[in-house]
């Protein structure tokens, strides 16, 4: 694999402390195998930042966003369809102001600007995004690689941007201060800009953070107070005011900005360390997956049979960190279900679809740990005597 630059310093010297697994389903023959590879998560040895020391290139940024459907940000399974974290970022993002002109960059579905226009009905609002799931109508959207933001045009705000939003973006992109330098140049000569993160600070104690999805290859950064400030410095901006919320899963950074000298002093690395708060996460993770391979040998031991529903990369991480459980379904013991992997061959064994599942005469156990896509299974399966969500308490 080719190294990485750190984007805060622009070193290459990393101490690897974790990875994070990635991989897809290889779905042209009926024997179901899986693309996967390992990517190092690093610390800067010279700056302490984080990220994955990997190259990003275009055909890993094609697996990872256009592979499947883009869910949307949970924050909660009692915030279904409840704005109010986008409500806050508004608030917080205009700061008694009235701007002209708002450009959301990374707008994703449109929620954040959808916050703005009941705030600001007689603002030109528009959204920028590569991935396109903008769904919002009356606001103007504009399809663009936000990695490549030089040669974006400015005909849209010709007097410049007078508020730039980043919400849940600049984990994603490959040089966050060179983007913030490319929006800088777009800003009007009052414009600000808003931008959240997730918050690597200091652990979560909700042990349901294992249930968000916060360390991913989509996130090539992580972010502490101190390291998101040092960024803005680096990219001419100063921070005007900062907030450390949790929603839900979610540990929110919000900083806004506003231009100012580029400051190119070295920071001190024990500030950037979020490293230990990433090794608390994974290894939340890892014991949420414990905790249902224990239920499924339990089961297996009470009534000889029982069934998984979900092959996806939870599973996958099932199965690669418990050899029995592999084992089992090579025996038989664990049935598998699944509607888009329906009649593949995995370990001997057909994958059953997921409508079969009210029918099987065993408990089914759903295996993907993210709320979203549990909320969506417990939706289907409400009337299904047999199915369990393991990771659901009932006080989410």
């Amino acid at each position: 694999m080719a190294i990485a630059s750190c984007q805060l310093c622009n070193r290459q010297q990393w101490q690897i402390f974790s990875d994070i697994s990635f991989g897809i389903w290889e779905e042209s023959s009926t024997i179901l195998s899986r693309q996967n590879s390992v990517y190092p998560l690093s610390k800067c040895k010279h700056c302490g930042h984080v990220q994955i020391s990997h190259e990003y290139t275009p055909a890993l940024f094609e697996k990872l966003y256009f592979h499947s459907t883009q869910e949307a940000v949970m924050w909660h399974e009692t915030l279904v369809g409840d704005n109010s974290p986008y409500e806050e970022m508004i608030d917080f993002a205009l700061n008694d102001s009235t701007p002209k002109t708002v450009v959301d960059f990374g707008c994703g579905e449109g929620k954040l600007l959808a916050a703005a226009n009941k705030r600001l009905p007689d603002s030109k609002l528009v959204g920028i995004d590569f991935n396109d799931r903008f769904s919002e109508d009356n606001i103007y959207y504009l399809s663009f690689d936000l990695n490549n933001l030089d040669q974006l045009p400015n005909q849209h705000w010709p007097e410049g941007i007078d508020l730039a939003m980043a919400s849940h973006v600049l984990e994603h992109v490959i040089n966050p201060v060179n983007f913030l330098q490319h929006i800088k140049r777009q800003l009007s000569p009052s414009g600000v800009v808003f931008i959240e993160v997730p918050d690597f600070s200091q652990c979560h104690i909700l042990q349901s953070i294992g249930m968000s999805n916060l360390v991913n290859l989509q996130h090539i950064h992580y972010y502490t107070a101190d390291s998101i400030t040092f960024t803005a410095k680096r990219a001419g901006f100063k921070v005007v005011k900062i907030s450390r919320i949790t929603t839900g899963y979610i540990p929110r950074l919000q900083v806004l900005l506003t231009p100012n000298e580029i400051v190119q002093s070295h920071p001190s690395s024990s500030l950037f360390d979020a490293a230990n708060v990433i090794k608390h996460y994974q290894a939340q993770c890892r014991q949420l997956r414990a905790n249902l391979a224990d239920a499924l040998r339990e089961s297996i031991s009470r009534d000889g049979k029982v069934g998984i529903w979900g092959v996806g990369a939870d599973f996958y991480n099932l199965m690669t960190e418990h050899a029995d459980i592999n084992d089992s379904i090579k025996q038989g013991n664990i049935v598998l279900f699944d509607y888009a992997l329906k009649d593949r061959i995995l370990q001997q064994h057909p994958i059953l679809c997921s409508s079969q599942i009210p029918s099987a005469k065993y408990t089914v156990f759903m295996s993907p740990q993210l709320a979203e896509t549990r909320i969506k299974m417990r939706a289907l399966s409400q009337d299904w005597h047999n199915v369990l969500d393991p990771f659901y308490t009932g006080n989410d």
